[in-house]
Parts: C-alpha cells; structure tokens; sequence
C-alpha cells in the first residue's frame, strides 16, 4: 500500500485532531484555554501541510482530509461564537457564501453528468481564504466587537 492509499498517517491524524481542536474551543469561551485550544487547531492546519510537503507523503485523501477538517474546524467555532456573541443573522450568509456557491457548482456538475475528471486540489486562494477565515475567528474570540461588521465585508464580500 503506497501513501497514496493511507488515510491513518501520522499527518491526516494531525489534520483530524482539528475538530476536536475547536470543541474545546467552544468549550472554553469563559477560559483562558480558549485562546489555547483555538491557537493549536490553528498550528495543527499549518503543520499538517508543511509536513506533508516536507516529507513528500501529499495525497488526495490527504487534502480532501485537510480541507474538509478546515471547514468543520471554522464552522464549529463560527456556530459556537455566533450564538455566544449574538451576532446578526446575516453573518451567516456571508462567511459561507463562497462554500454556498461551491456546492451549487458541485451539485451543478453532477446533475448536468458533465464529463472529465475533477480532482480536488489545494489552490492558493482557498488556503487565503482560509488565514483570513481563522484569523477572523481569533478576532472574534478576542471580542473586538467594534471591528466584527467591517470584517466580515472586507473578507467575506
């Protein structure tokens, strides 16, 4: 079995902590450990890549793993900021309309069967997208709350 093949590797292991990462986060937003918990998640992403690349062991499964952990990651700490800060509904709507218009292209090309094989890639805008995101999430974490509204327009919109 080459590494290719491998889903249980030391790096995908680190990439699949990520959401454990941020339900401690959720967990703790009246502790100090919160700013822990959500730094590690962090680190766990950036290590996860450079450790891939450094060792030559990159794999489809192995981004698709790194991606997928991103999202959960962001989406699991947004929700528990979301409700625990009360913030406006549309907030919603906009931190996930680039996943929202991702998953009408992808339904798209499976309902029309268009031919041709697609390979999910880690392109350099969506790691952007992703600092900007994590980085957004340890603004909310720290409350500045008078910078939330123009954030979320500049990063997201």
């Amino acid at each position: 079995m080459n590494n290719k093949e491998k889903i249980f590797t030391p790096i995908n292991l680190l990439s699949m902590s990520r959401p454990v990462w941020a339900i401690l986060t959720v967990m703790f937003l009246d502790s100090w450990l919160k700013f822990l918990f959500l730094g590690i998640g962090i680190a766990s992403d950036f290590f996860d890549g450079f450790l891939s690349r450094k060792f030559k062991l990159t794999s489809k499964s192995g981004a698709m793993i790194d991606g997928g952990t991103d999202k959960i990651f962001f989406i699991v700490v947004f929700v528990g900021l979301f409700l625990r800060l009360n913030l406006p509904w549309y907030y919603i709507l906009l931190v996930f309309q680039r996943d929202i218009w991702n998953a009408i292209g992808g339904l798209a090309l499976l309902i029309f069967k268009t031919k041709g094989d697609y390979e999910i890639t880690a392109r350099w805008s969506g790691k952007i997208v992703t600092i900007f995101q994590f980085g957004f999430l340890a603004m909310l974490l720290f409350e500045f709350s008078k910078y939330y509204e123009i954030t979320v327009w500049i990063i997201f919109v």
